[in-house]
């Protein structure tokens, strides 16, 4: 039996170093993500994340963070953390008000315009 050198040869596997400011178990997690929604990241696709990444992070973005919310809605990708996120370091969320609180600042309100 003779071998077809025609046949086309599985590449190597390239193995991805991430750089030391992304958690393993965050990128992990991210790619176990990736594979249960049916879209497992290629090498060439883990290189780009880890370049949108980067970019990000010059821009003062947390990569954690970003992995994270993208975890979080099962997207593919990676998109700059959204407005007032969970995700960010040194969020200032303000509390919910109680409805007693709201009616009486809208009283309050209202008082002073009269």
């Amino acid at each position: 039996m003779t071998t077809n050198d025609n046949k086309l040869q599985k590449p190597n596997k390239v193995v991805i170093k991430i750089p030391e400011w992304i958690d393993q178990s965050t990128w992990d997690s991210f790619l176990e993500m990736r594979k249960k929604t049916k879209k497992p990241a290629t090498d060439r696709a883990k290189e780009m994340v880890i370049g949108d990444l980067t970019k990000f992070k010059e821009k003062g973005d947390d990569p954690n963070a970003i992995l994270n919310q993208s975890i979080l809605h099962n997207w593919a990708g990676v998109f700059r953390l959204k407005g007032d996120s969970d995700y960010q370091i040194n969020s200032k969320r303000q509390p919910l008000q109680s409805s007693e609180q709201i009616a009486k600042e809208n009283d309050e309100f209202l008082q002073g315009r009269q």
